[in-house]
């Protein structure tokens, strides 16, 4: 198999090579967070940030600590892209992730070789991982779906399976190892704490057949290695938060649309708030958001055509360890993803937490075709290697196929020479140059629709709009001293400043640069350009 996994990295590493060639920014909010992140690591500046993207808590000053929200890890590794390379930039950033991902399709072949004892249906699994469809233009980017499905995948080699391995011995490396995958998986993402709970379940199925005691000192090497990787981030979070765990995370609880994000002032985000909107409403807003989820489930991770060759390949092989560990897991983050976050779980909450699963999900795929062809050939008489062919050979063609579509829609937009990807370094550069021109001093701030995304492309303070009516907006601009503000669309309720640019009382239309309108914000109606 060495061989086989050697060609599946260098296949892998080739094709997000020449996927990242089209791809010279982060692209999206998320992945430009954790790289202004990693920028102001590489500058000596710590965990801050200089920027405002929500409200959920909001500081009396700027800069401030930084990743409240979104956990620190992706930013770490693109930071040591860059310490590595030596310079700060995209390109010194991104090279590590693709390195990352391209693992992938060798722990998923991995992990189908250890629940089917199949080499070449191991090496199909493989083959399905280079072409992940909806998750491919994100593998290489600052992000960390590469992040989360190679350490998905490993966290689930690292259990030894008891009906087949048989272990004599209790592997205390192997239980801290569990613990310390798990404590990687939260300081990637929030919801990583699931993992910790699986860590724990899985390691006392593994020791069953042992006394009480001794089960509790596996446990005890978990959770050591669990807390080696995150005690220091709580530690970090109580000094200048308060707490371990940030504010925002009970807030975001709270949340009856994804727009309320950016609600102002955020201390509205309360229990009783949320109950008064009705159980009818709480209910239909968590079934639209199973409704979603499940969508999520069936076209991106299923990737369509996989869908009942998972669900075949799960059901044969229902009692492998690994497989029950990881199947308890998916069921958790969508749980999670629809009932406790179902406003962030639906908006991409979901698409994100479930690349941790892929790896399992690929993994035993092929064992499902194999139980499809067989059933071809008892009812209706097929001839075994000619179907395993022509199916292996269809679906790999049909991923490649959807994977292109991905690339095509998300990266470049129908449009090779102007990439979609690039449109927020393209609209905020040029923007940001016309107000270099216009004698705009660097160290103005301005409001935009991706705070993080302007930062990055102009080292300018930037604080996201808030939700709310001009009201809203112009008491923050009035807060944190602003000046201008910038809008992609009528993102204002009740006003068309974007589609009809005019003045206003206190907002003074300025110009337009690639379908971006400028305004200068005159407190009380005195402007002073």
């Amino acid at each position: 198999m060495k061989r086989t996994y050697l060609l599946l990295y260098f296949c892998s590493l080739t094709f997000l090579f020449l996927l990242s060639l089209a791809q010279k920014s982060p692209g999206y909010m998320d992945a430009e967070y954790y790289y202004m992140g990693a920028m102001r690591l590489f500058r000596g500046e710590g965990f801050t940030e200089d920027i405002l993207w929500n409200f959920l808590d909001v500081p009396n000053s700027l800069p401030r600590p930084s990743h409240t929200y979104w956990m620190p890890l992706t930013s770490i590794i693109a930071y040591l892209g860059m310490v590595i390379v030596g310079r700060e930039g995209f390109e010194s950033a991104q090279w590590i992730f693709i390195l990352i991902a391209a693992w992938v399709p060798v722990v998923t072949a991995k992990l189908s070789y250890s629940m089917i004892g199949d080499k070449r249906m191991a090496c199909f699994a493989g083959v399905m991982a280079l072409f992940p469809f909806m998750y491919f233009p994100y593998l290489t980017t600052t992000d960390n779906f590469g992040i989360s499905m190679l350490l998905g995948g490993i966290f689930l080699l690292a259990f030894p399976d008891p009906i087949h391995d048989k272990p004599e011995r209790r592997d205390d490396i192997g239980f801290f190892a569990i613990g310390l995958i798990a404590g990687l998986m939260q300081l990637s993402r929030n919801e990583g704490i699931i993992w910790l709970v699986l860590a724990f379940v899985g390691i006392w199925s593994v020791c069953r057949r042992m006394s009480l005691a001794h089960r509790l000192i596996p446990l005890l090497l978990a959770g050591s290695g669990y807390l080696v990787v995150m005690f220091p981030w709580f530690l970090r979070n109580l000094y200048v938060l308060g707490s371990p765990l940030p504010a925002v995370t009970m807030r975001a609880l709270w949340l009856l649309d994804y727009n309320e994000l950016f609600i102002y002032p955020s201390e509205q985000l309360t229990f009783q708030r949320t109950m008064s909107a009705g159980l009818g409403y709480l209910a239909g807003l968590r079934l639209a958001s199973g409704w979603q989820n499940l969508q999520t489930l069936l076209v991106i991770q299923g990737q369509i055509v996989l869908t009942p060759l998972m669900a075949l390949g799960w059901w044969h092989k229902r009692q492998n360890l690994r497989l029950r560990i990881g199947f308890g897991g998916w069921i958790l983050a969508f749980a999670l993803m629809t009932l406790v976050f179902p406003v962030q779980g639906s908006r991409g909450g979901y698409f994100h937490a479930s690349a941790a699963f892929q790896p399992l999900l690929w993994s035993v795929a092929p064992y499902g075709l194999l139980v499809f062809i067989q059933w071809g050939v008892k009812q209706r008489g097929w001839e075994q290697r000619q179907a395993k062919m022509f199916f292996s050979l269809a679906l790999v063609l049909t991923l490649l196929l959807l994977t292109a579509f991905a690339v095509v829609h998300r990266v470049f937009g129908g449009q090779i020479s102007d990439p979609l990807w690039e449109r927020n370094h393209r609209v905020y550069s040029q923007v940001e140059q016309i107000l270099l021109e216009r004698g705009v001093q660097p160290n103005e701030a301005v409001m935009v629709n991706d705070a993080p995304g302007y930062y990055i492309f102009s080292n300018r303070r930037a604080i996201s709009i808030p939700y709310g009516d001009e009201h809203i907006v112009t008491e923050v601009l009035k807060r944190w001293q602003v000046k201008f503000l910038i809008l992609e669309f009528d993102q204002i309720p009740g006003m068309s400043l974007y589609s009809a640019p005019s003045d206003t009382h206190e907002l003074h239309y300025l110009f337009s640069s690639d379908g971006a309108r400028i305004y200068l914000f005159c407190p009380e109606g005195n402007c002073d350009e």
